[in-house]
């Protein structure tokens, strides 16, 4: 079931796929290992009368911001609007 609108000011985000670094010696270093106080996420849908930012936007949240929930198989959060640090 699609999802009609986001309620007050939730947003809809998910996460992006996580990035490994390989050093020049063949190391590789998982995103988590790095030392990180936001992540990065795209926007999937914004409550009604959001301006300056849309969906497939990639925002920066906290590290520990959002619920997690799963829509039709698919993992998403919901963050509240003001948990949107930057956009890119």
């Amino acid at each position: 079931m699609p999802i009609k609108k986001m309620l007050n000011d939730n947003v809809l985000v998910k996460e992006i796929n996580k990035k490994e670094k390989v050093t020049e010696g063949g190391i590789i270093i998982i995103d988590s290992a790095t030392t990180k106080s936001t992540r990065d996420v795209e926007i999937v849908q914004l409550p009604d009368g959001v301006e300056g930012y849309g969906a497939g936007d990639i925002v920066h949240i906290g590290l520990y911001a959002g619920i997690d929930c799963t829509i039709d198989g698919e993992s998403f959060m919901i963050v509240k609007l003001l948990d949107l640090i930057l956009v890119e």
